[in-house]
């Protein structure tokens, strides 16, 4: 790549100007408006395309703290009331062991269980059951 095709693509991206250059007016705050409308490098789009998915997010962060919520405030109640029973110590494993595992992982662990469970191969398709 040579200059031109560099000053190309800086001017494209909107980050020709470094913030602190005087014939940037209002300094870094004009230069971050005029990146974040630009058009994102991967797909093309403009930045704001992606304000549509902020409800699909909002609605995934809510069920999830509400299944947290069903299973934790539950366990903790039983663990305390049969404090040191088998129960209590099988509950208290079981909560750290969540606590423990990358959330990565775990969320692939659950959901080849599901799969598992609902007999779905990996390929999504509904298995055989003979």
């Amino acid at each position: 790549m040579n200059a031109d095709e560099r000053e190309a693509i800086m001017k494209e991206l909107g980050i020709d100007n470094a913030c602190w250059s005087p014939s940037t007016s209002n300094g870094c705050a004009t230069s971050w408006r005029a990146t974040s409308a630009s058009r994102t490098a991967t797909t093309s789009r403009p930045g704001t395309s992606s304000v549509p998915l902020i409800p699909v997010t909002l609605e995934l962060a809510a069920l999830s703290i509400l299944v947290a919520v069903c299973l934790g405030v539950p366990a903790g109640v039983i663990s305390a009331v049969r404090q040191d029973t088998g129960l209590d110590y099988a509950l208290r494993v079981f909560s750290l062991a969540g606590l423990s595992m990358p959330a990565f992982w775990l969320g692939m662990v659950i959901i080849l269980g599901a799969g598992v469970l609902a007999a779905v191969d990996s390929a999504g398709d509904l298995r055989a059951t003979a």
